[in-house]
């Protein structure tokens, strides 16, 4: 019988599936693939700000023609297996990051960021911040073996009061309470992407392919303990709260980046705490992240030191309250807190405005005081703030799509009214003398601007805090923004009325017939709208104008429009159907980029120019009719189009940009005499391509042109041997091509090349 027990026992041992971690495949970089439109945010300062990697698949940086400035690691040779994805194992190296394991150091406060900072360094000098140590002792707390001991709660009540612990106290034991408490039993994360610690405990480092917004972190990953955070692990603006089991005994003070999650910390916790969604050093004397604080924060009195990714979210704090009792700021707590004019110091802290110093709190400071708040808000919703002779307008709290701003402001402060989306028409008053750069960051259906002030504004500017960015027109009278009975927002001007925003509720849209342009981002990110008829006589539909109209399934776009503009339908994922109508001359940059269910388009006659990644990142596109008349192809017009197998070049075509086939599915092409340059990397990875036919027009070849195209066995040069002989060709254009046959038109010989 015991035999028998032990061969059962040893069979489940075997059967038992194994866990294990499995990180998404990078996501693929479509939608604007070469640059984003410009704005003038200025580079963060942050030298610790982390930047995200580029893909494996992502395209070099713009280099000449044949041999770039910067050398180019070779395409490798690709394999013909689709999953490329990273081992599940985050990291096969764990000493690649000495210095943020907790568990080689016992002391893994959160608080090893503020070493950037020698001067407010609260771990360095003990004696000048006794109880800056949210984690004291770590190597003593029982908490790194979270479930080691699942069975030593099995009477935990069913009724525990669910009330009292709704999130913040995540269960270590999960298996325990099968079904007796469902409503108190937490939902852990799935899918984060862990690294492993010395000590064997692991560490998550990213939020890896987890689609959760509310994450709760669980205690143990592959039977060992969580214990930590690492830096930017939850740096996403999707995540709305995290959740910190007992076991995490390290965060580090930058873990959340920007992000504006609540944080939950199981009481149980032997390091840190959590009040109201903000996280706090278990004693309570170091405040350690705030999520986006909103306008004003008062930091409690007690806490001694702020840490240095504190306020990193909270780009809408315009005062901030300082305790008696802080003694230190980690480096660039303030750095991105661009509103923040008031600083009431209570503490001894030699806080000065204009100065970097102390995490930058009062580097955007206008005043350093110890009194009362000074700021006021508005029936109207806005921020105001007197200093000496001036009054600023630190923000706007509403949504309107007109505004008149208080006759007596004379200083717009920087990002006042950044991403104000609906904001369509501003009146400046004669008081208003200066308004700070970004502030109207960000505004881009700010068409009109009723300007009473002396300011020498001009249509199109990129001063005065970018305000007539994006405007139309500026004059001095009442305002022209109409709007009609059925919503739509229209804009006269000389001879055109341009439909500039949509305030109504219906989903099938006929736009008037008066309208004679679509401006800019007029019905962006309407995710409602599932049709729309553009009526004869639109004649361009400017940039962004229905991008990320997810909703709508098909678009006719009637010969009057002359020309659309850059991402006009860009993103609208449930776009099947694209009639556009002969007269239309010019397809703009990415128009129907990342246009997923998007599987065939005709593109008339009259088309001279498709723009670069017109149709890039559409992967459900099978079909495409190219029409004589066609001269310019542009760079990405067809980057990632894996299910493109076949396409007929018109012989009217002379330019065919970089890349304008980068990753699509083709099988063969010919490319037409005239064409006169082979551009860089315009087939690579290309893992279908068989043949290609070249003309004799051609005078160079551009690098990895051919990169990385295994299946290729044919290139037909329509000139001779000698002739192509003679053609430069650019670093590593065949690279990763395997065998192929070169074949020359004015002769039968043949010069087989084996890689």
């Amino acid at each position: 019988m015991k035999k028998t027990a032990l061969i059962l026992l040893t069979a489940l041992l075997f059967l038992t599936p194994v866990a294990c971690s499995r990180k998404a495949p990078a996501s693929e970089t479509t939608a604007r693939i070469t640059s984003e439109i410009s704005s003038d945010v200025p580079s963060d300062p942050d030298p610790d700000t982390a930047t995200t990697p580029e893909e494996t698949t992502a395209l070099p940086e713009t280099a000449p023609f044949l041999e770039p400035d910067i050398p180019l690691e070779p395409i490798p040779e690709p394999s013909t297996e689709p999953s490329t994805e990273p081992s599940t194992e985050p990291s096969a190296e764990p000493s690649t990051e000495p210095s943020t394991e907790p568990s080689t150091e016992p002391s893994t406060e959160p608080s090893t960021e503020p070493s950037t900072e020698p001067s407010t360094e609260p771990s360095t000098e003990p004696s000048t911040e006794p109880s800056t140590e949210p984690t004291t002792e770590p190597s003593t707390e029982p908490s790194t073996e979270p479930s080691t001991e699942p069975s030593t709660e099995p009477s935990t009540e069913p009724s525990t009061e669910p009330s009292t612990e709704p999130s913040t106290e995540p269960s270590t034991e999960p298996s325990t309470e099968p079904s007796t408490e469902p409503s108190t039993e937490p939902t852990y994360a799935e899918d984060l992407e862990y690294a492993p610690n010395p000590d064997g405990t692991y560490r998550v480092i990213g939020l890896g392919s987890c689609p959760d917004t509310h994450v709760a972190i669980p205690p143990t990953y592959k039977g060992h303990a969580v214990t930590g955070i690492e830096e930017y692990a939850f740096d996403d603006s999707r995540l709305a709260s995290v959740t910190l089991p007992n076991t995490v005994t390290y965060v580090h003070e930058r873990a959340f980046g920007s992000c504006c999650a609540t944080v939950s910390v199981d009481t149980a916790n032997p390091s840190y705490s959590s009040r109201d969604g903000v996280l706090y050093s278990k004693d309570g004397t170091a405040l350690l992240r705030v999520p986006c604080a909103g306008i004003r924060f008062v930091i409690p009195d007690g806490v001694t030191y702020v840490g240095s990714g504190a306020f990193l979210g909270a780009s809408d704090l315009t005062s901030v309250t300082v305790p008696p009792s802080l003694s230190a700021i980690g480096a660039y707590a303030f750095e991105h807190c661009a509103k923040l004019i008031e600083v009431i110091n209570r503490s001894p802290l030699p806080i000065a405005a204009g100065s970097e110093n102390f995490g930058a709190i009062g580097y955007r400071a206008r005043e350093i005081h110890s009194g009362e708040s000074k700021l006021t808000q508005t029936a109207d919703g806005f921020l105001l703030y007197p200093c000496r002779d001036e009054t600023y307008l630190v923000a706007y709290l509403g949504s309107e799509m007109s505004l008149t701003l208080p006759e007596g402001v004379s200083v717009i402060r920087g990002q006042a009214f950044a991403g104000q989306s609906a904001l369509h028409s501003i009146t400046l008053p004669a008081s208003l003398n200066a308004i700070e750069a970004d502030a109207f960051r960000d505004c881009p259906k700010l068409v009109e601007i009723i300007n009473r002030s002396s300011l020498p504004l001009t249509v199109g500017g990129e001063d005065y805090g970018g305000v007539t960015r994006y405007a139309l027109e500026i004059h001095a009278g009442e305002s022209k923004l109409t709007q009609t009975a059925d919503g739509f927002l229209l804009y006269p001007l000389r001879d055109h009325t341009y439909l500039v925003g949509y305030a109504g509720t219906s989903t099938d849209l006929t736009i008037p017939a008066a309208v004679t342009a679509v401006n800019r981002q007029a019905l962006a990110d309407r995710e409602d709208i599932t049709s729309v008829t553009i009526p004869e006589g639109v004649t361009a539909i400017g940039a962004d104008a229905f991008l990320r109209c997810v909703g709508l399934t098909e678009i006719t776009i009637p010969g009057s429009v002359k020309d659309m503009g850059e991402y006009a339908f860009s993103e609208c994922a449930g776009l099947t159907s694209v009639t556009i109508s002969e007269g239309v001359e010019r397809i703009g940059a990415y128009a129907f980029g990342n246009c997923a269910a998007l599987t065939a388009v005709t593109v008339p006659a009259g088309v001279t120019t498709l723009g670069d990644g017109a149709f890039s990142a559409c992967p459900g596109l099978t079909s495409v009719t190219l029409s004589d008349g066609l001269v310019t192809i542009g760079e990405n017009a067809f980057y990632r189009c894996e299910s493109l197998t076949d396409l007929a070049i018109p012989s009217s075509v002379t330019a065919i940009g970089r890349s304008a086939f980068y990753a699509s599915g083709l099988t063969s092409l010919a490319l037409p005499h005239g064409v006169t340059a082979l551009s860089p990397m315009l087939f690579s990875n290309c893992h279908s391509l068989t043949s290609v036919t070249i003309p004799a027009s051609i005078t160079g070849i551009g690098y990895l042109t051919f990169g990385a195209c295994p299946s290729l066995t044919d290139l037909y040069y329509v000139g001779s041997e000698e002739q192509w002989n003679l053609l430069p060709k650019g670093r590593d254009w065949d690279n990763g091509t395997g065998n192929y046959t070169v074949h020359f038109h004015h002769t039968s010989s043949e010069s087989e090349r084996t890689r």
